[in-house]
């Protein structure tokens, strides 16, 4: 995928969702557990930054990143321990290093390290982030890289963080 004309850069990502809870609530929330191939280059693809203070947070070993909304409705903080609940009879339990501002969606961020650690086995990557090579990309140029993209590799599906905020807009608009 790196190699597509079109793609400046890519990341392989694990990302699956859970539901969530926590000793602190009554409350499961569905959740997007993503585990970057590179949490080092993470930063160029997901801006995770300190709920409080929106300093930029690190992925580390120690501990899962959560995002704050999540944060809030489990009534997490640092050092707590979040439950990603894996079927109704199996739970695993992560610590919560930090929490991350973010508007939609639940997120938990782990490390492949804390996965391997936590979940016994190294992820499976299913998932791509990929910033483009080119700026201002029109939408038949967007259009005929998805169809590459899917028809030459297996991937299922292509959205583009600009088609994503304009959809978000709408729905803002709309309200």
């Amino acid at each position: 995928v790196k190699t597509q004309p079109g793609i400046g850069s890519a990341m392989l990502e694990y990302m699956e969702v859970f539901d969530a809870s926590s000793e602190k609530s009554d409350k499961e929330m569905e959740v997007y557990l993503v585990v970057p191939e590179d949490e080092n280059a993470m930063g160029s693809y997901i801006a995770l930054n300190d709920a409080k203070k929106g300093s930029p947070l690190p992925l580390t070993s120690s501990g899962a990143v959560i995002t704050d909304k999540l944060a809030k409705e489990l009534n997490l903080s640092p050092g707590d321990a979040i439950e990603i609940i894996l079927d109704e009879n199996y739970s695993v339990y992560v610590p919560v290093a930090s929490v991350a501002e973010n508007y939609c969606f639940h997120y938990i961020y782990l490390t492949k390290d804390l996965y391997k650690s936590v979940f016994g086995a190294n992820p499976l990557y299913n998932y791509i982030s990929a910033n483009l090579s080119v700026e201002n990309m029109d939408q038949e140029q967007k259009n005929n890289l998805a169809k590459t993209l899917m028809s030459e590799y297996e991937i299922s599906a292509v959205a583009y963080t600009s088609q994503i905020q304009d959809s978000f807009q709408n729905i803002m608009n709309s309200i």
